[in-house]
């Protein structure tokens, strides 16, 4: 029980849910209409340390709040459902998903074109080596692009580009490794570094940020 109210001071808690709830509270207070609310404009110019304990624990026990619905917000953002789940923004995803897949089908003929007179030549001049490389590489920059933005599989493509990103994260390992990454990565948890972990957990908490800071404007 004590680990887990550790957890709610700890800094991807302040991070991803108290910022973006302290945000939108300072900014609702601000601007708020006078007649509406004017005891809140009040709590920015009193040095009553009651009424400031009770602003920031009112800011905390709805970031606590905001923890239970972070999974339903991500879903959201990736178009599972809501006003982003569109049949034609899903439709878009995937013309570019299998336009992307195309272009890397021509990199990859043209390289190995490429790559083929490279070998079938006795004695290859400087030029070919850097088409070759060049092509090579121009190969690699749309495979790195797809195997970052897109799933390969069409039929996991997402309607946002949030969503795109996160399944690709998920299926980049079984792309490049062959391990499926919701079923190796508890175990690579407990082998991973503690710096490498701690860069894991910032990384998370930066986009728990812009995704609570997302669902804490909107009423604001």
């Amino acid at each position: 029980m004590f680990s887990a109210l550790t957890k709610l001071a700890d800094k991807p808690f302040i991070v991803g849910y108290f910022l973006p709830v302290l945000l939108a509270a300072i900014c609702f207070v601000y601007t708020a209409p006078e007649s509406y609310l004017p005891t809140l404009k009040d709590l920015s110019k009193t040095k009553d340390i009651g009424d400031l304990t009770f602003f920031v624990l009112a800011v905390w026990t709805f970031s606590v709040l905001l923890t239970e619905g972070n999974y339903w917000m991500y879903r959201a953002l990736e178009g599972y459902f809501g006003p982003l789940n569109s049949k034609n923004r899903l439709k878009n995803r995937q013309e570019r998903h299998m336009y992307l897949i195309n272009k890397i089908s021509t990199a990859r003929f043209s390289w190995q074109k490429k790559l083929d007179q490279l070998i079938d030549t006795k004695n290859p001049s400087e030029a070919q080596r850097i088409e070759e490389r060049t092509a090579y590489d121009q190969y690699l920059a749309l495979l790195y692009t797809f195997r970052k933005r897109y799933p390969k599989d069409i039929s996991r493509v997402r309607p946002t580009r949030f969503g795109n990103t996160i399944v690709a994260f998920e299926s980049y390992p079984l792309q490049v490794y062959g391990a499926e990454s919701i079923t190796f990565w508890p175990r690579l948890q407990a082998a991973i570094p503690k710096d490498f972990a701690a860069s894991l957990t910032d990384a998370k908490s930066q986009v728990d940020l812009f995704v609570n800071g997302k669902r804490t404007a909107i009423p604001s």
